[in-house]
């Protein structure tokens, strides 16, 4: 009678769950519902006996330290929490020495976290810290009522088909860059750290002056069609200044064509006559919804004998996951930034979920 083959396993406790508490696990095959055995309880070491403070909570960021006295000298986390919703999980291991005179070890117990930019939104927010993974347990001095608004300061200093250049900031985070954001529409097209040392802009904030920005626009915007852009700061509905009016390029003379859409795969091609062996950029549209953008630039050298270039031009992939419902889907190939599409395109699929 023939043998069938084991594999053993050893699945480690993750040492948070040394806090006396009891637990009730389960075992599961791979990501199934499918349960090993019977569910079992383990209680590992002794309660824990938390200590900590939530030191301060700005608009900029909060601090404090947390440890757990039943284990000197080891680091615990602790989950940071805008209400109901949790922000982060961090270590609390950063050095407090004022923590380890009183506790009697290394002190590796502080911690700290910077703001995130959404909670600056004018709104009430209330900060609390808990002490590990137990959502139960607050530190002291927890909850703190934050209401936070950005201060934004910037200006658009130029803007071509180079780039668009100029500074952001926000007055209530001295010295720290942020995110630079281009769109056209409701569509992001470009993002930036606007990092930049700008000296005169460092002058007037009274700060380092790192907030200068480039935001490069897109290739495939070098079309000859006027472009109404918006420059965001970070990933607010602010806008820096009016919006900027744009025509890169002369206009495309597109070309193309949808091979082939079915349940596992898309193909074709697509070009522009005008910017002869450079790559441009296609949309697939799932009816007017844009569910992927790729570069068309693989080897098809039938189309470079056609139009006269190398022909590097051929799109392929795998169709998206989104289509494979069992339901129709008019699916069609659009050359990024236009209105235009490729030839043979709309095409119907339908996929087996």
């Amino acid at each position: 009678m023939a043998l069938l083959p084991t594999t053993c396993f050893t699945l480690q406790v993750p040492a948070a769950y040394a806090n006396g508490v009891g637990h009730s696990l389960q075992l599961h095959y791979e990501t199934s519902s499918a349960v090993l055995g019977a569910p079992f309880t383990l209680t590992c070491g002794s309660a824990a006996n938390y200590a900590g403070y939530l030191d301060g909570a700005s608009c900029t960021g909060i601090s404090g330290w947390a440890a757990d006295q039943n284990r000197p000298g080891q680091s615990i986390t602790v989950s940071i929490y805008d209400g109901s919703t949790l922000l982060a999980s961090i270590p609390a291991n950063q050095s407090r020495g004022d923590v380890g005179a009183v506790l009697g070890d290394s002190g590796l117990q502080g911690f700290s976290y910077a703001m995130p930019a959404g909670v600056r939104d004018g709104q009430a927010h209330s900060i609390h810290v808990t002490f590990e993974s137990n959502a139960a347990i607050d530190l002291p001095g927890s909850p703190k009522a934050l209401t936070c608004n950005a201060a934004y300061a910037g200006y658009i200093d130029s803007s071509s088909c180079s780039g668009i250049s100029g500074w952001i900031a926000d007055r209530s985070r001295p010295n720290q860059a942020l995110t630079v954001t281009l769109w056209d529409g409701p569509l992001q097209i470009a993002s930036a750290t606007a990092g930049g040392y700008w000296p005169d802009v460092g002058v007037f904030l009274g700060d380092s002056g790192l907030h200068g920005f480039n935001l490069q626009i897109p290739s495939a915007y070098a079309n000859g069609i006027p472009h109404s852009l918006q420059v965001h700061y970070e990933t607010s509905s602010t806008t820096l200044g009016s919006p900027i009016s744009l025509t890169c390029g002369s206009t495309g003379i597109y070309t193309g064509w949808l091979d082939r859409a079915a349940g596992d795969s898309m193909s074709g091609w697509a070009a522009d006559r005008s910017r002869a062996d450079q790559a441009i950029s296609v949309d697939v549209l799932d009816g007017t919804s844009v569910i992927a953008t790729l570069l068309a630039n693989a080897s098809r050298p039938d189309v470079g004998a056609v139009i006269g270039d190398a022909g590097a031009h051929g799109f392929s992939l795998a169709t998206p996951s989104v289509l494979k419902d069992g339901q129709a889907h008019s699916v069609r190939i659009r050359y990024s930034a236009t209105t235009q599409f490729v030839g043979n395109s709309p095409q119907v699929v339908q996929c087996a979920r």
